[in-house]
């Protein structure tokens, strides 16, 4: 009897070690699951703050190019009013020519220069897109990982009960 009753209680303390350590790992894993989900977080804000801060230096950017655009135009207005002033009509008619040249040329290298900038707008939202899909990858791999421990530890504890259930057959018929 002695006997039986230190094998139940020793049964009872390796029970009691076992459920203490799964309720430790658990308590590590929402731990971890709560940095995890944490440190995403922070990392959409830090991208949030990223694109704002792009989008204002950007429309700093084209604010200041309009401006020296609207300067240069009117300095040159200004030159070639001075010039018309000074010269013949001919001479007016070629400086027009030039304007309006220069002028396609302004619009086309603003056109060209807006279509580098929405290739570069088209790339970087290419690169978001990549990185949320390989997150996305992560967290699913992440997801698997953790159903295959799961199912190991069932299976571990499966077998463990069997271990259990014969222990017991072989005692009863020992008994």
């Amino acid at each position: 009897m002695t006997r039986l009753r230190e094998e139940m209680e020793q049964e009872r303390r390796i029970q009691d070690e076992k459920r203490k350590q799964e309720k430790e790992y658990l308590q590590k894993m929402l731990i971890e699951n709560e940095k995890n989900k944490a440190r995403a977080e922070e990392d959409k804000q830090a991208e949030m703050k990223a694109d704002v801060l792009a989008q204002e230096e950007y429309a700093k950017m084209l604010d200041k190019q309009e401006a020296d655009r609207v300067r240069e135009f009117k300095n040159r207005e200004q030159r070639a009013q001075n010039f018309m002033n000074r010269l013949a009509s001919t001479v007016i008619a070629k400086q027009q020519a030039r304007m309006a040249n220069e002028n396609d040329v302004i619009a086309r290298y603003e056109a060209e220069r807006e279509m580098r900038a929405r290739v570069e707008d088209e790339r970087k939202q290419e690169r978001d897109r990549n990185e949320k899909d390989q997150m996305r990858k992560i967290l699913a791999q992440q997801m698997e990982e953790k159903r295959r421990r799961e199912a190991d530890e069932k299976a571990l504890n499966d077998e463990q009960a069997n271990i259990w259930r014969q222990d017991k057959q072989n005692y009863e018929l020992e008994e």
